[in-house]
């Protein structure tokens, strides 16, 4: 669960799904988008940064781009549910910020993530 988070504290969020090469939420994510929204609508001020990643392959720059139109998504969603978007910053990492090795499927499996991070 998504709850208890304090300030400054980054979680990633593991239930949020995309086909290859995709910005768009795949249904799957519904309950991790549904467990955000409700966390932020119990917290009225609370604002948020999320910060979308990959793995390694393809260039820096479509990556990079790839993981921000990813984080706009999760925006979206929590937006169409009725949070504020002023209340939501979006940032795109690309592969500048792995946490596993590039060289395996596994590691560029948890590479390619979406975090949060209470601001």
């Amino acid at each position: 669960p998504l709850l208890p988070i304090r300030k400054g504290e980054i979680k990633i969020l593991h239930q949020i799904y995309f086909d290859f090469d995709s910005a768009e939420l795949k249904s799957e994510s519904a309950g991790e988008i549904a467990q955000l929204f409700q966390m932020m609508s119990e917290n009225l001020q609370m604002q948020i940064l999320i910060t979308g990643h990959t793995d390694s392959q393809g260039t820096a720059d479509y990556n990079t781009i790839l993981s921000r139109k990813r984080a706009e998504s999760i925006r979206q969603g929590l937006v169409n549910r009725g949070i504020q978007a002023s209340r939501i910053k979006c940032l795109g990492a690309g592969s500048s910020e792995p946490i596993a090795e590039n060289s395996t499927e596994k590691g560029r499996s948890q590479n390619r993530r979406t975090e949060i991070r209470i601001l």
